[in-house]
């Protein structure tokens, strides 16, 4: 908040010709307050016979230039606002103020303070950044120099003779960002005799570490861009993160030598000094290139005479994959022993790239008992560039009844049939700005106030989803959990096999479908699926079934184990009726519920593999069981070993509908896997079967998916 008063009127408080100043609460914030001629910044106005009363949040200080270091607190504050000029702001807030800790990192966030002006010296401590600060003639280093850039800050400065940017560092200097990464401020150094960044003639520069931002630096005559000057050499220099652009000072033909380099020593100097930076970061010389240096030649580059480094682009050419899985290490993201699939688009890994955010939420209400909320927002980042792995992003719109305490989300509203409406959804599926209408009257909703908050965010879908079905069919409702992992000892154990139905969460990707050559029905194609979504574990058994549906038609169902055994002799027309699938969606309130498509299930089966079976190429007992093994029954699921990701009996067992129809022109619906009275070739990744989906054929059953 800033405000300026007229002639004779108080920033925030009263006028001219007597005005007293009222009342005035600062709960949060920063407030700017100038006064008018003869007023008080915060307070009365010229004439004015009381200043009224001010109240600060706890920890509020105030300022009253914008140069100052030194801020006012405690009881001092309220006086320091009747002067003519304030500023209210959180914490210490000052340029500069000391990190209040031996921890090394700053506490504090970036504020809006005043740019510099005139000449600076910094001392020994934490400085703030977040204007455009231009110094015309130099900027003077004594001690161990914090900078703290923040978004959209920039530093210019021009050096005298001898007198560096920043500085003779002799102690050390540190450049942070706001947060790691390009874009987040700037700091541009422009030497004259000496480094841009570093040491003067014959001084060797002090340490440098760059943590973000986007550091410019260039050598004045002699002098390394960022390093040492004239017979000297580079202190210690490390960068974290940021973009770093370095370019060596003038050959002087009087001085002879070594040319200066980048980074590293000045002209005639024959140490360079040590230089490190990340593995995952790319060399451009010139820095102007498109393409990058081969990795071999990164640190060559920097000794040469312009330079430009920053964290290898995953759309670049650097890393591309041609679509490839990782299976070991992801060069972007650093991740070790990569076994789950990280995202691709066209064929790049994209695992490093921003998170998806939401921003500028407004909540404008419908005509007077129209019963609708019409909620804007704005996306930012694409979502087909943020790597979801197996904790997909979802979108979240709910409100929150301030007089009651209530919270709201828009299930089964007219924004979404399902509850969170996901990343994919039409209208979070693209950057930019979005507009969609709650209508409440459909959720039954009637807020008591007129005061309610309404919140769009992204989430992370966690990694299983727990269906609870020990209520059978006279429970009204069936409760559902979230685990982020698998609970101890895992889910083959008797209470996810018989009332607890559990799915895992699965990433959106592209693979290749069918196989040629062995089903002209299904030949190898590319799919791409867009959206996560939950894939149950096992596949459905007979007492998961009989709790929701009420009765068994199981053909093995005279067993010790028969009620970890699939449920089969199901048709595809009662799985998706009244009495299962029905009552599963009515009583857990999850509308997605449903058989998987046929592209939903060969993805889960082959679990990011491109073989015959999910495990490799040839038949293996340990992995499913058929006609080779079963001896003509079905067997308790999660009895034989798990694909990649960790779903069992994808192979063998019983066949598992599907939703698609065999072929548009046959009625009969695709069911896949194989069973336990088939060849193993029945039970591959890619093989296709069909039936009537009336009939209720021995060795039919299936696994649910939620999308």
């Amino acid at each position: 908040v800033t405000a300026t008063g007229g002639y004779g009127g108080a920033g925030i408080g009263g006028g001219i010709s007597g005005g007293d100043g009222g009342t005035v609460v600062i709960d949060g914030g920063t407030v700017t307050a100038a006064a008018g001629e003869g007023a008080e910044a915060v307070g009365k106005g010229r004439r004015g016979s009381a200043s009224g009363t001010i109240s600060f949040y706890d920890d509020a200080v105030v300022f009253t230039n914008a140069l100052s270091q030194t801020p006012f607190t405690g009881a001092e504050r309220e006086g320091a606002c009747h002067g003519a000029w304030a500023r209210i702001v959180p914490g210490s807030g000052g340029v500069p103020y000391l990190d209040p800790t031996d921890e090394g990192e700053p506490k504090k966030t970036c504020l809006n303070y005043a740019p510099y002006t005139g000449q600076a010296t910094l001392t020994s401590g934490w400085y703030v950044v977040s204007g455009d600060i231009t110094n015309d003639t130099r900027i003077a280093v004594s001690g161990d120099v914090h900078l703290i850039l923040c978004d959209g800050a920039s530093l210019t400065a021009q050096s005298g003779i001898d007198v560096y940017v920043v500085g003779a560092i002799t102690n050390s200097l540190t450049i942070w960002a706001q947060s790691d990464g390009e874009g987040m401020g700037a700091l541009t150094a422009q030497g004259y005799n000496g480094a841009g960044i570093g040491g003067g003639t014959k001084v060797a520069g002090g340490a440098v570490t760059i943590n973000g931002g986007a550091v410019s630096a260039t050598g004045g005559n002699t002098g390394a861009g960022i390093g040492g000057a004239l017979q000297s050499v580079g202190g210690e220099i490390t960068i974290n993160g940021g973009t770093v652009t370095a370019i060596a000072g003038e050959y002087d033909v009087h001085a002879r030598g070594k040319d200066p380099q980048a980074i590293g020593h000045g002209q005639r100097a024959t140490d360079e000094g040590p230089l490190d930076f990340p593995e995952n970061y790319c060399a451009y010389s010139p820095e102007t290139a498109t393409t990058p240096v081969d990795a071999a030649n990164r640190m060559a580059a920097c000794r040469g005479d312009r330079v430009k480094l920053t964290r290898c682009d995953p759309h670049g050419a650097a890393y591309r994959n041609n679509g490839a899985d990782h299976t070991a290490h992801c060069p972007y993201c650093d991740a070790e022993d990569v076994t789950e699939p990280h995202a691709f688009v066209n064929g790049v890994c994209v695992c490093g790239a921003l998170e998806p955010g939401v921003t500028d939420v407004v909540a404008e209400p419908g005509a007077p008992g129209s019963g609708t909320v019409t909620v804007s927002f704005n996306v930012t980042n694409s979502p087909a560039a943020v790597c979801p792995g197996w904790n997909a992003p979802f979108l979240s719109i709910g409100a929150t009844d301030n007089l009651t305490g209530s919270n709201y989300v828009s299930a089964a509203s007219a924004l979404s049939a399902r509850a969170p409406y996901q990343l994919a959804d039409a209208l979070a599926g693209l950057p930019g700005p979005h507009e969609v209408t709650w209508d409440f009257t459909t959720q039954g909703i009637n807020f008591s106030s007129t005061n309610v908050t309404f919140t769009v965010a992204y989430l992370r879908m966690p990694d299983y989803c727990v269906i609870d079905l020990s209520g059978g069919t006279n429970a009204a409702h069936y409760a559902v959990s979230y685990l982020d992992a698998e609970p101890d000892g895992g889910f083959t154990n008797d209470l996810y096999r018989t009332t607890n139905l559990v799915m895992r969460l699965l990433a959106p990707g592209t693979f290749q479908m069918g196989v040629d050559g062995s089903d002209p029905d299904n030949p190898s194609h590319t799919v791409t699926l867009t959206q996560p979504f939950y894939c149950a574990v096992f596949e459905t058994t007979q007492k998961q079934w009989e709790l929701v549906a009420g009765d068994n038609p199981s053909g093995f169902k005279n067993y010790a184990d028969s009620p970890m055994r699939p449920v089969e002799q199901v048709s595809w027309d009662r799985i998706l009726g009244d009495d299962f699938l029905g009552a599963l969606r009515q009583k857990t309130g999850l509308d997605a519920l449903d058989l998987p498509t046929e592209a939903q299930w060969e993805y889960a089966c082959r679990a990011g593999t491109k073989t015959g079976y999910s495990y490799g190429d040839d038949a293996n007992g340990d992995y499913m069981w058929f006609a080779g093994n079963s001896t003509d029954q079905t067997h308790a699921v999660g009895t034989k070993r798990p694909n990649a990701w960790g779903l069992y009996d994808m192979h063998g067992n019983v066949w598992e509908w599907c939703l698609d129809l065999y072929t548009p022109e046959w009625s009969y619906r695709v069911k896949r896997g194989g069973s336990l009275d088939g060849d193993a070739d029945f039970c591959t990744s890619s093989y296709r079967g069909g039936g009537d989906p009336s009939g209720e054929y021995d060795g039919n059953g299936f696994r649910l998916v939620r999308t």
